[in-house]
This record gives structure tokens, sequence and C-alpha cells, in this order.
């Protein structure tokens, strides 16, 4: 996404996206590695990212370009999307482990089945 935009901009988009995955890491969640941050600071810590995401076209300033604006604008609009959706609070975990990932897996599995019989369908009718 970030490499049709400025140098500058690329460089700010790249640090938003290592700085998402640190993030990430380190907040206190099923997929935190090191739990440091709290729950309700990742959120803060969200919207303060879609707000600098959303200054990048005045903040870089000079080798700005059409698409190095959208970009931007599109990721602090995808991230903020993403941050208003999500559930900060703690849920109480399923009584087994891993039935979570289970029904993911399977889920996942009956749409690619979909996909999969769409697709032999379409191929069927073209021959």
């Amino acid at each position: 996404m970030a490499l049709h935009t400025a140098k500058t901009t690329q460089a700010v988009l790249f640090g938003a996206a290592g700085l998402l995955v640190v993030l990430g890491l380190l907040t206190d969640g099923p997929l935190g590695v090191a739990p440091v941050v709290r729950r309700r600071m990742h959120a803060v810590l969200d919207v303060v990212l879609v707000g600098a995401l959303a200054a990048v076209p005045l903040l870089v300033g000079a080798g700005r370009s059409l698409a190095s604006i959208l970009v931007a604008e599109g990721s602090a609009v995808a991230l903020g999307q993403v941050s208003w959706s999500t559930r900060y609070r703690k849920v109480e975990r399923e009584k087994r482990a891993g039935a979570g990932v289970e029904r993911a897996v399977a889920g996942g599995a009956r749409r690619l089945g979909v996909v999969a019989g769409v697709l032999a369908r379409r191929l069927g009718r073209d021959r």
C-alpha cells in the first residue's frame, strides 16, 4: 500500500505498522507476548496513532503527493474503524483451551469449501 507514496510518507507508514506490531505484542491480551501495556492504554494509544496517521499530510510537508495523502488518510480511517469496533475488556475464557481457535479454523475451512465449490461449478460450466 505504501509503495506508491513519497519516501517520507512510506517511512511514517512503515513506522506506524511497526508500532502496531510492538503494541500488540506488549498488550495484556491473548496475543501479547510480554503483558506490559493494559488494554485501556492500548485503546488510548490506538487513538493517538489514528490522530498521528491523520496528521501525516500536514507533518510530512514536502514530498507529499495525492497518493501519499490518500494512503495516509485511508490508513487512519481503517485503523480508526478497527480501534472503535474492538472490545478492549477482558472476556471469560472458553471452558476448553483452544475452543475459539478450533471454531475459527472450522469457519475458515467452511468458507474455503464454499469458495472451492463455487469455483468447481464455474469451471464445470465453462467446459
